[in-house]
């Protein structure tokens, strides 16, 4: 590539809009060239202060509900008949596994012999 082609992905950079192959490209420029690493950091300031001067906006909360509605209207026709969304939520218990006693036993024996070992090097 070209010096020009560089500095036009250098924008896409400071907004993490590059895909791999073009970022190891441009990362493999940037360690030879300092005029685009200047141009870089330029960007990247310029990215930083939109981000910082944006004020957060909230949407409406008709629109969230519009949102939560499709969503499960959409949820509903994708699965077939038989296993329809039930009302309410559905939670699946983990699998506890037993104890191993002797495990807890040796974690045990492992801090005591750290703690005498650290109190025989203070004294």
């Amino acid at each position: 590539m070209v010096h020009e082609e560089y500095k036009e992905m250098l924008s896409a950079h400071s907004l993490a809009a590059l895909d791999r192959e073009a970022e190891h490209a441009l990362n493999a420029h940037l360690s030879e060239c300092a005029i685009c690493r200047e141009e870089l950091d330029q960007w990247n300031a310029s990215a930083a202060a939109l981000a910082l001067a944006a004020n957060p906006a909230e949407p409406a909360p008709t629109v969230r509900e519009r949102i939560l509605d499709q969503i499960r209207a959409e949820a509903q026709n994708a699965q077939p008949e038989s296993s329809k969304i039930v009302a309410g939520p559905q939670v699946l218990p983990f699998k506890q596994h037993p104890r191993n006693v002797w495990q807890s036993i040796g974690s045990l024996g492992a801090i005591a012999a750290v703690v005498i070992f650290a109190a025989l090097l203070v004294s």
